[in-house]
């Protein structure tokens, strides 16, 4: 993104639920990322090429200069062409797969340093399903298993089973104190979500309907577009207490979404409240992180 001289860059994050929300966003963030003279670098893993190729027709669409399609071989370790393409990338987006796979390989020291410093340096993140995942501090690999001091069931939508039990590993870290679930309503991961904040190592659980984009800029700055909710899940108290904030758009355009969480929560067990956002464009959020 170019930056007014003596500024400071600008930290984007795109992330997106399913496709529908990639689809909604793809000329935004190909705009952020310098439009016509963009160089994307499009991160996948071995497997997931057709999901790739998806992402990367939807984003050739806008216009967009170049997109560099990286996929490890299949010791999932990059080789030296590879990160050079990431180096010189204006635009990074990692799409969805297994969400362990994608950890392996782009969390790997050398390569996550690579990312986190370039993001650093105002180049824009987007990521789809385990792309957005991965972008949290914390990403949940294994969420089917929900176990509670009475209870324990696994929740699995035809297709989409995953590693049972919850398994908390490190992302990239680029939205701090934070776990994220996508698919939230469609895939019934509202349990894994509460699951992975009730332990206590995430300040604050995202997540997002299939078409939800969550837009933040500089850890400040919030945006969400798509049809659908995002679902914000914080910790009251030490334990089990947790609060639920809803907020949907207004309208299928951007709207800003972040209020003061105590207007819109309840406590977990009573239910949850939908937040009305207004219809300004940007909103400043210091309760998110």
């Amino acid at each position: 993104m170019r930056q007014p001289s003596g500024a400071e860059p600008t930290s984007v994050l795109f992330l997106c639920s399913g496709m529908p929300a990639l689809e909604s966003v793809a000329a935004r963030f190909v705009g952020a990322c310098g439009g016509k003279a963009a160089r994307i670098a499009l991160l996948t893993v071995p497997g997931m090429e057709q999901h790739g190729e998806r992402c990367r027709q939807t984003l050739g669409r806008t216009g967009v200069g170049e997109i560099r399609s990286i996929v490890p071989p299949a010791n999932l370790i990059l080789d030296d062409e590879q990160l050079r393409s990431l180096k010189e990338a204006t635009g990074i987006f990692m799409a969805g797969g297994p969400a362990a796979q994608y950890l392996r390989t782009y969390g790997a020291k050398r390569v996550s340093r690579e990312i986190r410093q370039r993001h650093a340096a105002g180049v824009p993140y987007g990521g789809l399903s385990s792309g957005s995942m991965v972008a949290a501090e914390l990403c949940d690999v294994g969420h089917s298993l929900v176990k509670t001091r009475t209870n324990e069931y696994q929740l699995a939508a035809e297709g989409h089973a995953s590693p049972p039990g919850v398994d908390l590993r490190p992302g990239l870290g680029l939205v701090r104190g934070s776990v994220l679930q996508p698919h939230l309503s469609e895939w019934g991961q509202l349990p894994e979500l509460l699951e992975d904040v009730r332990l206590g190592r995430a300040r604050v659980g995202l997540g997002l309907d299939n078409s939800i984009c969550l837009e933040l800029r500089d850890g400040t700055r919030a945006w969400v577009q798509g049809r659908g909710r995002l679902y914000v899940v914080r910790r009251r108290a030490k334990g089990a207490r947790v609060s639920v904030s809803r907020s949907r758009p207004t309208s299928p355009g951007l709207a800003s979404i972040w209020r003061r969480a105590g207007r819109y929560a309840r406590r977990s067990g009573s239910g949850a409240r939908s937040g009305r956002p207004s219809d300004s464009s940007s909103c400043e959020n210091r309760n998110i992180i």
